[in-house]
């Protein structure tokens, strides 16, 4: 029999010692939950990170429709390892930008201006870099400048030159900076198209001349066949050229960081002459009769290109490029097969099959 001072000791003891198993247990808890929170975290946090121009920003098309979209929506669909979020830098107008240091806000992403750079955009990314699992980019026309393609009293050797300049050193630069700065992610580079081509109809490439004030760079105010063969010839330059360098260099930049696992890659899908604007397959947005854009966001554009006018700093022409800036990119059915051809290696490289 066990008397009542005892049984108040033995069970005050035993209180303490149910309270010393309980705590440890909840701390035990607590910590593994925590870890599991984390790890969590860190699995349903993967990137795939857009840099770039207005062909890979998706210029004239709804968001659905931009071929960053169709990828990002392939990659979660395979993704078991938690989730994949796009995060979208790239913007029309923007030029690679070396040796470029100026600063200036982002303005909506249909109206092109050269800022925020590519170089810019790669520190935009304010999360874990080592989420980062893939990157699409693009560069390098801009740069050239396509107003410089479309001219066709200049030189083609400069024409090449720029190419060589701009689709070969200076995006070796930008690529060696992303891989500095996203050492743990892959990187697919994606190619340019020829905007006009041998199947391109003179009578509505005239209405895009007339319409983007181009006319004013001949010395007629139409665009003769002979100029216009050379035109088509630029483009054929810089299709080809660009392409050529493009690949070219990511090939100088897997080599030169010498790794074991290849981290860089290039994609282009196939432009064939029929696909160029106003082409009898076209790939590409074209002009109405009228000389407005056939996009769907054609309206919306207008708008956000007349309100940055003052931070633009756009002049007469400049505003009329930026209303009209959809024509030449790809439309629906070119961003569906950018996607076909950049989809079954960007499921590949972030999912890891």
């Amino acid at each position: 029999m066990i008397s009542v001072k005892e049984y108040v000791k033995s069970d005050s003891s035993m209180r303490k010692s149910l309270r010393g198993i309980l705590e440890n247990h909840c701390k035990l808890f607590a910590l593994k939950y925590s870890k599991l929170s984390v790890r969590k975290i860190l699995q349903h946090n993967h990137y795939m990170l857009v840099f770039g121009d207005s062909a890979i920003w998706g210029q004239g098309l709804l968001d659905r429709h931009k071929y960053s979209y169709i990828v990002e929506k392939d990659i979660r669909d395979n993704y078991t390892r938690g989730d994949v979020k796009r995060l979208v830098f790239a913007h029309s107008g923007a030029k690679i930008g070396i040796h470029d240091h100026k600063v200036k806000k982002p303005l909506p992403g249909e109206v092109n201006v050269g800022h925020p750079t590519i170089l810019q955009q790669i520190n935009a990314f304010t999360g874990l870099k080592k989420t980062v699992k893939l990157i699409l980019v693009n560069g390098g026309i801009n740069d050239v400048k396509v107003n410089t393609i479309l001219n066709p009293l200049k030189s083609n050797d400069s024409l090449k030159k720029d190419i060589d300049k701009y689709c070969h050193i200076h995006l070796k630069m930008l690529l060696k900076k992303i891989i500095k700065e996203y050492p743990n992610s892959k990187i697919i580079v994606t190619g340019y198209f020829p905007v006009i081509s041998s199947s391109s109809n003179l009578f509505h490439v005239n209405l895009i001349f007339s319409a983007l004030d181009l006319l004013k760079i001949l010395p007629l105010n139409y665009l003769a066949p002979y100029l216009f063969d050379r035109i088509i010839k630029r483009w054929k330059i810089f299709y080809k050229r660009s392409t050529k360098k493009m690949k070219q260099t990511v090939d100088e930049v897997h080599r030169e960081i010498n790794s074991s696992q290849r981290q860089v890659f290039f994609i282009n899908p196939m432009f064939l002459p029929k696909n160029s604007v106003h082409a009898s397959d076209p790939w590409l947005f074209g002009i109405n009769r009228n000389g407005t854009p056939k996009d769907s966001i054609a309206v919306k554009r207008r708008h956000e290109c007349e309100s940055a006018k003052a931070k633009a700093g756009f002049n007469t022409v400049e505003l009329k490029i930026c209303k009209l800036a959809s024509v030449g990119h790809p439309n629906k059915k070119g961003a569906l097969e950018y996607a076909k051809a950049i989809t079954p290696l960007a499921v590949s490289l972030a999912v890891g099959k």
